[in-house]
């Protein structure tokens, strides 16, 4: 019996890979050209200034031993001062009824002599910097009459003025936030924080 020999042409072709489209990354969505606005915010989202979601708000510096008032923010011209205990803001004017003065005293300091009147809380009698009453040097005649505030013997807080509204006597008084409630400053971490909803929360724990 004799043994017949296949072709190479009778062998059927290798079947082709199928590459798993699946593996590759996504293509880039683009914009459709007959539409270039796609894509782009609005202008009514664009961010809004915080005074359209935050109206009356003002930021005060307190005592940070007894949480008094002593200025707001917008009185200090430099944060880049150094005091007895570090870091110190220089501002422009502090409210009489909230500090003490001691009798001026000649004192070297960084940048030369100084005659200072040292600055006590008025409520707590907390050390809280200076006062410049003169400088020897020219050059640094410009600090006389401003002050000097340790950072680390004070705190920012944030206030609201009240606005009236449904339900709520608008009296125009501010209302800060209440640093040893914990809810409150939850709230404010989450930006849900208001002064109106803070004091009907006080009025209802009274």
């Amino acid at each position: 019996m004799s043994r017949t020999s296949t072709s190479t042409s009778d062998t059927p072709p290798p079947h082709p890979l199928i590459f798993p489209l699946y593996l590759l990354p996504p293509l880039p969505f683009l914009p459709r050209a007959s539409n270039p606005a796609r894509g782009k915010k609005p202008a009514a989202a664009a961010a809004a200034p915080p005074e359209a979601h935050l109206p009356g708000h003002t930021q005060y510096v307190k005592c940070r031993s007894c949480l008094s008032d002593l200025c707001p923010t917008s009185h200090i011209i430099s944060k880049g001062f150094t005091g007895r205990h570090g870091r110190a803001y220089l501002l422009t004017t502090l409210p009489a009824a909230g500090i003490t003065l001691s009798p001026p005293t000649p004192r070297p300091l960084i940048t030369g002599m100084h005659t200072v009147s040292d600055m006590a809380c008025a409520v707590c009698g907390e050390n809280i910097g200076w006062k410049y009453v003169s400088a020897e040097k020219e050059d640094q005649r410009y600090k006389v009459g401003k002050y000097i505030l340790e950072r680390e013997r004070v705190v920012k807080v944030s206030a609201w003025e009240q606005v009236a509204g449904p339900g709520v006597e608008g009296r125009g008084e501010a209302v800060d936030v209440d640093v040893d409630d914990e809810g409150e400053l939850e709230e404010l971490f989450l930006g849900l924080w208001t002064a109106e909803g803070a004091e009907r929360r006080r009025r209802g724990r009274v």
